[in-house]
């Protein structure tokens, strides 16, 4: 299934009438497409036909592609001079799943609101490229988009007991994995005191947080394209990789604004470890 739909690449073909054949080129050739020679376009028009002749060469199931095409769309965007083209044009991409930020940066809109939780990150850390496989994959491949989902979630929690100053075996298992980073970050439903306003309710939110991150790695385990397993799971749907993507962001999004939180309850019972930074 096209990431991209015909609509929103017509769109912005129609916006590139205007422009002249050589700044096209570069367009396109800037984030290193080639337009198809071979590729007869079925339109009117020498421009209409040179876009044709790059889109025929993109893989649009492609997200790295798309991405990359998505850039070509944000160019477009800010050098349009016409609104009521530009505003048909937001509406179709915002319709279609996409979101575009204050900077005029475009983005699946799960991944968009992802990217605000790890930006914080250091360059090293692997947590994005799990979330951005799991969303990619969500459509397509939803075994992928299940095993990337308990992938980041154990990533976070073994970025988050880092800070923390927790030492690990390697030998620790996903369950104990939870277990520890919740207690550490004073998520566990062990650390809420008795005495606390709504103890009973905030222990429930917080076994809940916890049976969601068991819960995806029980998915991943039964349906994850892991283990080596020689045939797709043909009865999983994008429905389910879908909850369990949402799921997942939920549970790394929780981690993450707990461990950047200046007044969260783990900095003030006496812990010396330090928020992470780029």
């Amino acid at each position: 299934m096209p990431v991209v739909s015909t609509r929103i690449r017509a769109a912005v073909r129609e916006l590139l009438v205007e422009w002249t054949l050589g700044t096209i080129g570069d367009l396109f050739e800037s984030e290193g497409f080639k337009a198809d020679p071979q590729h007869v376009p079925k339109v009117n028009g020498q421009r209409r036909s040179y876009v044709e002749k790059f889109y025929a060469a993109i893989d649009w199931t492609d997200w790295d592609q798309v991405r990359r095409y998505l850039r070509v769309v944000e160019r477009v965007r800010d050098e349009c001079t016409e609104p009521e083209s530009l505003r048909r044009l937001d509406t179709m991409l915002r319709r279609d799943g996409f979101e575009i930020d204050g900077r005029g940066v475009i983005g699946l809109r799960q991944m968009v609101l992802t990217e605000e939780v790890v930006r914080g990150l250091p360059p090293e850390s692997a947590i994005p490229g799990h979330l951005e496989r799991m969303w990619a994959s969500v459509e397509e491949r939803p075994e992928q988009a299940i095993s990337a989902a308990k992938d980041a979630i154990e990533a976070t929690a073994k970025h988050a007991l880092a800070v923390l100053g927790v030492a690990l075996s390697g030998r620790e298992r996903f369950p104990d994995l939870i277990q520890l980073v919740q207690k550490g970050l004073k998520l566990h439903p062990a650390t809420v005191a008795p005495t606390q306003e709504g103890a009973d309710a905030i222990k429930k939110v917080l076994g809940g947080l916890a049976n969601i991150a068991l819960g995806v790695d029980d998915l991943r385990n039964l349906y994850g394209d892991g283990h080596g397993r020689p045939t797709r799971q043909l009865r999983l749907t994008p429905r389910h990789s879908g909850l369990a993507a949402r799921c997942a962001d939920a549970y790394v999004r929780m981690l993450l604004e707990t461990l950047e939180d200046p007044g969260a309850p783990w900095r003030r019972q006496g812990s010396t470890a330090t928020a992470h930074h780029s």
